[in-house]
């Protein structure tokens, strides 16, 4: 799914929930289409931050991918990449956008943003945003 205006998402939310007959189920789908709708609307309100693009550490550092063919031996990966994998994996699953990212690509400082001016640049959503958002099933 890629990222695209919250009318846009409630338009296709609404289309979903009303081709369900109206029974007592009805009443469920439309509050978990609610609930995503709502879900959406705060994703986008979100101040954006640079890890939301890329793996970023606590202090503000971009963490590389760690090389895999360093440390390893017949029984597994050394203490230090081990630990690197980890860090890694960590900062990547705060990544919310996939696609090209670069300092100074957008028009206004990235601190003064929120995910909805982000539109226009058709990033793709990363599951871990497709599950803060609530649509991972």
């Amino acid at each position: 799914m890629k990222l695209i205006p919250l009318s846009d998402f409630v338009l296709e939310q609404d289309k979903i929930t009303s081709k369900r007959p109206l029974r007592g189920i009805y009443t469920y789908k439309a509050i978990r289409s609610y609930d995503k709708i709502v879900n959406y609307a705060n994703f986008l309100k979100q101040p954006v931050h640079e890890s939301m693009f890329i793996p970023i550490d606590k202090q503000g550092n971009i963490i590389s991918r760690p090389n895999l063919e360093d440390g390893y031996s017949s029984i597994g990966y050394s203490s230090d990449v081990s630990k690197a994998i980890a860090k890694y994996k960590k900062a990547q699953k705060k990544v919310l956008f996939n696609g090209r990212y670069k300092t100074g690509m957008f028009d206004k400082p990235i601190s003064e943003m929120i995910v909805e001016d982000l539109i226009k640049f058709e990033f793709e959503l990363t599951p871990s945003a497709l599950e803060a958002i609530g649509l991972k099933e």
